[in-house]
């Protein structure tokens, strides 16, 4: 399953708090459950956040996950303006940012900007 953040995610109202450019696409608090194929369409920043549910991996040491991975070297994956520079952003804990509190957004923004320095 892919969910995009929209702009009303929790995640989506945070980066445009921080002046990053909103996704077009509406949603709510959750965003919205999209098929692979609409990343093309709906992905079109400078960079992509990528978040994994690590609670299912199966090896949390694991950097990038097989099946990330896997999405990432796809046709599609390349073809995203975020591939162009080769930016995609994976947090090291994507559910800490998908279910993001008082207490984990600064951790969140310094993890941000080290991944985008």
């Amino acid at each position: 399953m892919y969910t995009l953040l929209t702009r009303e995610s929790s995640v989506g109202a945070l980066l445009g708090e921080l002046g990053f450019a909103p996704i077009a696409k509406s949603g709510d608090l959750y965003g919205e459950n999209i098929a692979l194929e609409s990343l093309a369409t709906e992905a079109t920043g400078d960079f992509l956040l990528v978040l994994i549910d690590t609670w299912r991996l199966t090896d949390p040491n694991e950097p990038v996950p097989a099946h990330v991975q896997a999405f990432l070297d796809t046709e599609l994956a390349k073809r995203l303006p975020a591939a162009a520079g080769g930016t995609f952003i994976l947090p090291a804990d994507g559910n800490a940012v998908y279910y993001l509190s008082a207490l984990s957004i600064p951790v969140f923004i310094d993890e941000l900007a080290a991944l985008l320095a």
